[in-house]
Order: structure tokens, then sequence, then C-alpha cells
């Protein structure tokens, strides 16, 4: 017999010998610098490594999932870089994963952390026109970091607590991106007024509410289509088709609901003109998004006007705006406590009348319920407009204008779910992703 014995072939030593060696194999850690989040933990690196007392595994660089810091370990065992990763590591390279925001504006979020930590105090409006970039608090102006980019103005900041009203008028939707926490206390209002556009609202589109000659006009249309206006001497205007974008991007505010009468004279005085759109806006910040304490952000639509003849039922009603966008990107958002709203609804389409005030539909805002269509007993009212949970209202037959559908609220965090609290609400139509991200350093 021969002195190996077998076993399925292999010589027992043999076996013995190979099992040794993946024993030893075992024993002993990879090289430090390839040390993958995507492969097993580097033990001798973890546990080896100290850096409350600055002591590393030398010429390691090491991003640890445990604790989410990119660390780098000099030559002399000492760390030379600890960075805390917020959007935790790379999951194939020792690296931190960072926020990659929409729109194409992460540039701007990589010089947010050389910006200025932000405050609006209570009790302070302040306005920012996006068509400039002029910012007045009160009477006096402010100089912050900003940019015009892709058509949109562009806020760099270091920080935002924003305790009092900032109004943002323009033509432009605002982004405003933070190296730091936003926490909004306050109001920050890019809705419309009646006909007065928010900032990035469309004036032209398949979204904007139907005209007519004597009808009552559509509604505007964005997460879905606008509600139609009532029938007078002609059928009603249609309501404007649904121009609903998930991504928000491109970053556009609501449309303008439809107007009667203005198709041949479009500054004709008793015209009944349609409520503007609700403006846009991107808020991103690297850490948290916050909307605490009775903080607001409004981007709800226009009410339409009714004409201003002497007669009570002259004029059949202007459709509502509808709401605008809000996109709101950090690796946290928070909508907590009683009165934090974020809204984006449609404005009411105006009543047959003769511009007296019941006759105005009302503005898209915060409050509940549905922002109210024009009302005149003696004649046709307009159309309530659009919610988080309702479509927008037709307006009623004999010249009510229709109202205008809710805009969007689109929140991108780090785990996919957002969850109002404590009182706190979401008041339009909404959806929620997970935050882009990129690698770095």
């Amino acid at each position: 017999m021969d002195r190996y014995s077998f076993v399925s072939g292999l010589p027992v030593q043999a076996m013995i010998l190979a099992t040794a060696c993946l024993t030893l194999l075992a024993c002993f850690d990879k090289p430090a610098d390839v040390d993958f989040d995507a492969g097993p933990r580097d033990a001798a690196v973890l546990d080896a490594r100290r850096p409350d007392a600055g002591v590393c595994v030398p010429d390691t660089i090491v991003c640890d999932d445990a604790s989410g810091h990119y660390i780098e370990c000099s030559s002399a065992g000492t760390v030379t870089v600890d960075v805390a990763c917020v959007v935790g590591c790379a999951p194939t390279e020792e690296k931190c994963l960072d926020v990659d925001p929409s729109n194409g504006v992460g540039p701007y979020l990589d010089m947010a952390a050389n910006g200025d930590d932000v405050l609006v105090a209570q009790g302070t409006t302040w306005t920012v026109d996006t068509n400039d970039g002029t910012i007045l608090a009160g009477t006096q102006p402010v100089t912050l970091d900003q940019a015009e980019f892709s058509g949109m103005r562009v806020l760099i900041v270091k920080s935002l607590d924003l305790r009092g009203t900032v109004k943002v008028t323009g033509t432009e939707p605002l982004v405003i991106v933070s190296d730091g926490d936003v926490k909004i206390t306050g109001i920050l209002d890019v809705s419309a007024d009646a006909g007065t556009a928010g900032p990035g609202a469309l004036e032209a589109g398949a979204c904007l509410g139907a005209e007519t000659s004597t009808a009552g006009a559509g509604g505007a249309g964005h997460y879905e289509v606008g509600g139609a206006g009532g029938a007078s001497g002609e059928s009603g205007g249609a309501g404007g088709a649904a121009a609903r974008d998930d991504d928000a991007s491109p970053l556009v505010g609501g449309c303008r609901g439809g107007c009667v009468g203005c198709i041949d004279s479009p500054l004709c005085g008793n015209c009944s003109h349609g409520g503007a759109g609700g403006g846009a806006v991107q808020i991103v910040s690297r850490t948290e998004i916050a909307v605490t304490g009775g903080g607001k952000i409004d981007a709800g639509g226009g009410g339409g006007r009714s004409g201003s003849n002497v007669a009570t039922c002259a004029r059949s009603g202007g459709g509502g705006g509808s709401g605008g966008t809000i996109l709101l990107e950090a690796p946290t958002t928070t909508i907590d406590g009683t009165g934090s709203v974020v809204a984006a609804r449609g404005g009411g389409g105006a009543a047959t009348g003769n511009g007296s005030a019941p006759n105005q539909g009302h503005d898209g805002d915060t409050l509940q319920p549905a922002a109210a269509g024009g009302d005149n007993l003696s004649c046709a009212n307009g159309g309530a407009g659009g919610t988080e949970s309702l479509p927008p209202v037709a307006g009623v037959s004999g010249g009510g204008g229709g109202g205008g559908a809710s805009g969007q609220v689109r929140i991108n965090n780090r785990s996919g779910i957002v969850a109002p609290s404590n009182g706190a609400a979401i008041r339009a139509r909404h959806t929620v992703g997970l935050v882009g991200t990129r690698i770095s350093p």
C-alpha cells in the first residue's frame, strides 16, 4: 500500500496542508488600502484605529460604515483627516457619499461651506427678487452669495435659520443650497397673489386654463387637470392639462387660469383675468431641512378674478391658478408641530359677477379647507381649488370659473419616507424619493 492515503482522489497530507494554508491566510489582513466597504470589514484597521486619541494604523484610508466616518492616517500613525459622512460611506470604495442635488446645482452646494450663516429674524420681512437677485431685510439691502444658473436664482448659504417672513417675487425659480441645517419656523412665501405670479410660474403652455369669450374660463392644471369653467352662451373653458413631474426637474411653478373676454384685448379693464400660478422653490441641505414650530412654505396658486362691469352678473369668472412646486432635498427632512405646513394648493375660480370682493376666487393657501371659488348667490359660483386629496372643482353653469389644480411637493431624503407629525401637514399632492448621492472627497 502507498505511504499516502487518499480521500476523494487527494492525499490526506495534501488536504491537511491546504487547510492549514487557508487557516493561516484567514489570520492575515488584506492590505489596508483595499478595505472596501462592499467586502468584509478589515478588523485590524478598524479595531486598532483610535481616532479619539489621534492614533490609527499608519498609511491607511478607511471609511467605516459603522461610524459613518472617513479617516486618513499618516505614516506616523496619526489621524490627518476625519470627516463625518452625512449620507454614509460609498459602497465600492473608501470614500464618503455626499448629497447630489437635482437640477444641476451640485457645484453651488460645494461652494456653500464658505457661505454665510443666515438668520431671518422673527418680525422681519425679507423680500427676494429672483430676476436681479435683490434681497431686502425690510428696507435694508442684504448681500448673500448667489448665482443665476439655468434660468434659476441660486442663494448659497452656510446655514439658514428662517424665523421671520421671506416673500419671493420674480420670474425665475428660487434655489437655496446650504452646507448645514435649514430651519424654517417662519414663512417662506413663493405663492401667487391673485393675478401676480409666484417666481418661476408659467405664463404659456398646455397647462394654462382655456380662455373664453362669454363662459367661465378653465382653471389651470399642474399635478392634475384643472377644473372646467361653467357654460354661459358657449361651452365653458377646458381646464389646463396636467403637468406633473415627480422629480421636479426642471424646476417650474404652476400655471395661470383662463381669462374671460381677454382673447382680443388682454389689457381690457373689465375682463375676468385668471389667477396666476404659484412659484417654484428648491431647498438643498447637506444635513437637515426642518419645518417646525409653525413654520410654513407656501407655493399656492392665485384665485381667479371677476370682471368689473356694473351689472351684477356682467362677466363670467376667470379660472384659478394652479399651485407651484416645492422640492426639498437633504439626508433628513422633518415636518413637525401644529401649524407647520408645506403647501402648494390651487386657487379658486371666480364667480360670474361685477368685480366685487365676494366674486373673486380665493388664493391657495396653507389653511384648511380648499381655496374657495368666488361666491355670487344671484349668479354662478366659481369652483374650489385642488388640494392634497381633492381635484379642483368645475365652475357652476352660468359662467363660474374653474378651480386651479394642486401643485406638487417633492421630498428626497435618505430614507425615502416622510411623515409629518404632531399636527404638521403637507397640503399639496406630494411624492417622496431618495436623495441623490455622489462620491466625496
